[in-house]
């Protein structure tokens, strides 16, 4: 069980995948998990997948948020919870929700912000990890007050 609570601002949206909040190794199969935006085709979604250990895994998207906007902070906080499965949501607004039982693998990879390679044009702030914790609504919506009013 985890949550990831971070502060993104596109200065431009990218036509292809950007990687925002990750862990994952290079060899392309032990991803934990990865907080992306997916710009190809008509998508243009926030996703946030948890790995299989074989290239693949779960995943569920911010559908209910949309496109999101360029040039505004936005709040994006995940929660995985193998029993209760994924959670995203964006400045604390309805939460897209995976109903399954998941696996989170052990990856063996390094915990990144961004990454160069896959095209992030933007800022990444205030990013907070949550071990063995899956936050509640009324977390998430405290965060998102916390950093309106400081």
């Amino acid at each position: 069980t985890f949550s990831i609570v971070t502060w993104l601002f596109f200065d431009a949206l990218h036509t292809s995948a950007s990687y925002l909040v990750a862990k994952w190794a290079d060899n392309g199969t032990d991803d934990e998990f990865r907080i992306y935006f997916s710009g190809t085709g008509s998508d243009n979604t926030l996703y946030f997948t948890i790995g299989n250990g074989a290239g693949g895994g779960d995943a569920i998207n911010a559908t209910t948020f949309g496109t999101p906007p360029t040039a505004t902070w936005m709040m994006v906080a995940c929660t995985c919870d193998p029993s209760g499965g994924l959670k995203i949501s964006v400045n604390a607004g309805t939460q897209n929700t995976t109903a399954k039982t998941v696996t989170i693998p052990s990856a063996a990879g390094d915990f990144r912000l961004g990454n160069a390679d896959q095209n992030y044009n933007g800022r990444i702030d205030q990013t907070a990890y949550y071990k063995g914790r899956a936050l509640t609504a009324a977390e998430i919506n405290a965060a998102l007050e916390r950093r309106k009013n400081p």
